[in-house]
């Protein structure tokens, strides 16, 4: 069974080897580059590049085509989708196709996932079906185990305990299942010391945190205020500050 951790109320230890979690998901890639070129581009190019621009950003760096292939002769436990709703429009599927990873993926079996906001309102609202294809598997952030990888892979092996963020548009897999196909570059390694489920919570919520807050230049001995400090992103947000910016924090929260 598939354990599920809420992100806005998941505990999020400080400690040495989280941090390290955290600056593993967030390795410099080149599609960090690609993004900052696209979006520069589009900045300066005439209307019609600039659209052509950021269509090439959304389909190399969001939606991460072609997505995995289903397996027919192997079946999984999922939560699904086939239709835009409320939460009457989930459906418990005791004979999903697993998925089949690409050369540049590994199949992940899912220990723990979490719960964000874009799960709900990506649910809730109506989707075009190149954006979100349908039957879905919702949930993005997962923690477990590695059981079978690509031929391109080289930094995970069969057996390591992983984190991950997998795409948010273009593919219809997702976290709330038995196994989940992850890009190399999107997933971390977890150690022993970190339970599945503080290690589900970290992925969208700490790339969040991480993305804005490495910007600050010379960090350490500032003052910073953070808003909603109870929130997911707000509670990592404060000890990401602390612990490893070394920064004096102020925060607010809701009575």
């Amino acid at each position: 069974m598939i354990r599920i951790c809420f992100v806005f109320c998941s505990k999020t230890p400080s400690n040495s080897q989280e941090q390290e979690v955290l600056h593993q998901v967030h390795r410099p890639s080149k599609q960090d580059n690609c993004v900052r070129m696209y979006m520069h581009l589009a900045v300066v190019a005439s209307p019609v590049v600039a659209w052509l621009l950021v269509a090439r950003y959304v389909s190399v760096a969001i939606l991460d085509l072609p997505s995995a292939q289903k397996n027919l002769h192997e079946s999984m436990t999922a939560v699904t989708y086939d239709v835009h709703g409320d939460v009457s429009v989930l459906q418990v599927q005791e004979a999903f196709p697993r998925p089949i990873p690409r050369d540049d993926q590994i199949l992940v079996q899912v220990k723990a996932s979490a719960i964000n906001p874009v799960d709900f309102k990506y649910r809730r609202n109506p989707q075009a079906d190149y954006l979100i294809p349908k039957p879905k598997i919702p949930g993005f952030d997962l923690a477990g185990v590695v059981v079978a990888k690509g031929k391109d892979v080289t930094k995970f092996q069969v057996g390591d305990r992983v984190a991950a963020m997998i795409p948010l548009l273009g593919s219809p897999w997702g976290t709330l299942a038995e196994y989940a196909p992850v890009k190399e570059s999107f997933a971390c390694h977890v150690h022993d010391s970190i339970d599945f489920e503080s290690a589900a919570a970290f992925p969208l919520a700490g790339l969040t945190v991480i993305q804005k807050l490495r910007k600050i230049p010379s960090p350490k001995g500032k003052k910073i205020l953070i808003h909603a400090g109870a929130g997911g992103v707000g509670s990592i947000a404060i000890q990401y500050s602390k612990h490893v910016l070394g920064m004096f924090v102020a925060t607010t929260a809701s009575s």
